[in-house]
């Protein structure tokens, strides 16, 4: 339950965040090339790692109606914050993203969506099978993104050791290096 009161604070403070924009106050670049953000609200602040997050813009000559802005997290080539044509489903979006990651578990990508029931917020999440798209090519369950969605791409287990394993390297180079030294400073 904390997790998800985390998630429900982090999308709010996100939305907050208004509209993308650089370092510098210019709009992002085209898709691809990553730009780094710069949160305006002070409330956003206190989470720094929003700063540094990626930007995109899938299709900038796009003329054929609104843009809206939507959030790539998890087990994808290129997460990030993406502005794209109000038309964008959720397919098109994780092709723009690169493609999902080796350990993606593609049965498991959810849309997280703020809607208004009753004038009332209320945080909705939308389960999609994509893996089962592969397989079928039935884009009747593939939803249509809308204005600050928050895709979540699940990883697998494989991934989690592939971290652990990662680290466990990492660390075993420094403890060496610190080693030799130590011992080079012996002698």
């Amino acid at each position: 339950m904390h997790h998800k009161r985390l998630l429900s604070l982090i999308v709010t403070v996100v939305t907050m965040a208004g509209g993308v924009q650089t370092a510098t106050g210019q709009t992002p670049q085209f898709l691809g090339t990553p730009t780094t953000t710069s949160p305006t609200p002070a409330s956003v602040d206190a989470l720094s790692g929003l700063v540094g997050a990626r930007s995109y813009v899938l299709d900038p000559n796009d003329r054929s109606g609104v843009t809206i802005e939507v959030n790539v997290w998890g087990y994808v080539r290129s997460p990030g914050k993406y502005l794209v044509p109000g038309t964008t489903d959720l397919i098109t979006l994780l092709s723009g993203a690169g493609g999902p990651a080796d350990n993606a578990r593609l049965s498991e990508v959810t849309i997280v969506r703020t809607v208004n029931e009753d004038s009332v917020l209320v945080e909705r999440r939308i389960p999609v099978d994509v893996q089962r798209f592969i397989e079928t090519g039935d884009r009747s369950q593939i939803p249509t993104l809308r204005r600050n969605d928050l895709v979540i791409v699940a990883g697998g287990v494989g991934s989690v050791f592939q971290n652990l394993v990662s680290v466990l390297r990492d660390v075993s180079l420094i403890a060496s290096t610190i080693f030799l030294l130590v011992r080079a400073g012996n002698r």
